[in-house]
Formats: C-alpha cells, structure tokens, sequence
C-alpha cells in the first residue's frame, strides 16, 4: 500500500496540512509543478496565468496551494486566484430563476451553479490581470456568504496566477470565450461516487445535517459535476482523482 505523506503549507501565517500518497507527490504533483515552472519566463512583463479546472470536490483549492509552495520553492512568485469571488450577490440570485428537470428554482437555491457566476466581470479581471494592470481580485466571505470585491490586491504585472474554479474550462460561452487568457489549462478528473461522498461529508462537518447535505447534493451539486464533467475541455494537462488521498497523471 502507498503510504501517506504529510504536505505542510504556509499561508497567511496559518499552516495547514494536506495528505497525499507518495507516489501522488512524485509521479503527479512535482512533476506538473517542474513543468509549470519550465514554461514560466521570469523575463515576461505580464502574468502567466494557469487555469486550474474539476468537478465540486476534486480538490483544486488545496492543488492549487500545493503547487504555489513547489513554485515558490524554486523561486516563482506564485499567487493562487479562486473563481468563487465572481457569484452574484445573494440578492440577486434571489431575484433570478431558471428551470431544471423541469422545476423552477432560484438561482440562490442552486447557488454554485455556472449560471450563479457575473462572467462578464470575470473576464474584465482576467483582461486587466493580463494586461499588468493593478486591481483588487473579488474573493468570497465564508462568514457573510457574499463576494467581497476588495479581495487580493493585484499589482505586479510579472508572476504566474493560478486561477482555480469549477467551470474553467467549459465549452460553452461565454466561459469558452475566456480559454485564450491562460496560458496552460489543468483538468481534474474524478469519479462522481468519489465527489458525492467528499461533498457530503465536507457540508457536514460545516454544520449541515446529512439530510440537508444529501438534499443539496441531489438538487445542485450533482448537475454541477456532471455539467463540469461533461462538458469541459482543452486543457493541456490532466489529472485523475484516484482516490481519497491520490492523484495521477492522465
């Protein structure tokens, strides 16, 4: 059996630490991370900027993080961007319905959805992340459940952004309208028993009953792996989510 290696990261003044199989680390992560770092030029004046794609629960967040500590080990300055900034505030979602399996909902009841994303602010950020200029990225409050648009400070044109959410790589638009603003594209792949138990269980230990838990898969998480399965593409690398703790190359 591939036994666990403990991966420590630093952030913010807070460590945390992340458990992957060995062979995750050597055969997966590290080799991903060398060739990342190979493709960045130090020389360039404006980012150079990774998407970082997968289904709800693959683990891109803490990818993302394992990755900008291998970069930055070999003196990349890294900075990790979420999507999750972009969702509509919860007003608006309130506001709005679309119809699913033929029900209508609001999209604050399927909030996570690709439809509960302001894409169009979205791409105002990526053009100006590209062009160098400084901005504040939007990042989401896990305490107020809304957006906060004075997020993370962008000011220097030169340094390689990972951007990290869901529907990345999409092939509709308007998110296939946005593919030519990264310069590398990572697609996680995993099994969808695999998110279903991660999903649950992450809402759980957030305080939600495994009866609420089960209810929001059903209704929207499980439209949104399928969605972020089915209909995502063009990336340049992939990985397969093999398990709790594994990950390799695709």
């Amino acid at each position: 059996m591939d036994r666990l290696v403990s991966f420590v990261i630093h952030e913010s003044d807070i460590e945390w630490t992340l458990r992957y199989t060995k062979r995750t680390l050597v055969e997966a992560f590290r080799p991903l991370a060398y060739k990342l770092g190979s493709q960045y030029d130090s020389d360039l004046i404006r980012p150079f900027c990774v998407a970082l794609s997968g289904p709800p629960g693959c683990g891109k967040s803490a990818i993302a993080a394992v990755f900008k500590d291998m970069l930055s080990r070999s003196g990349i300055a890294v900075t990790v961007l979420p999507l999750d900034g972009f969702h509509m505030r919860n007003e608006a979602l309130k506001k709005a319905r679309i119809v699913r399996d033929g029900h209508s909902f609001s999209l604050y009841a399927l909030k996570g959805a690709p439809e509960c994303y302001a894409t169009d602010y979205l791409k105002h950020c990526l053009v100006r992340l590209k062009s160098g200029d400084r901005f504040y990225w939007p990042v989401y409050s896990r305490i107020t459940h809304e957006p906060v648009d004075r997020g993370i400070l962008i000011e220097n044109s030169k340094g390689l952004y990972i951007i990290e959410g869901n529907y990345l790589l999409l092939q509709r638009e308007p998110w296939m309208g946005m593919r030519y603003l990264f310069d590398r594209a990572i697609f996680i792949h995993s099994r969808k028993n695999l998110l279903k138990r991660r999903i649950i269980s992450r809402k759980k230990r957030g305080g939600f009953s495994g009866m609420y838990a089960r209810r929001q898969y059903r209704q929207s998480d499980r439209h949104n792996i399928d969605e972020v399965l089915t209909h995502s593409g063009t990336w340049d690398y992939r990985l397969l989510h093999i398990g709790r703790y594994g990950y390799e190359p695709g």
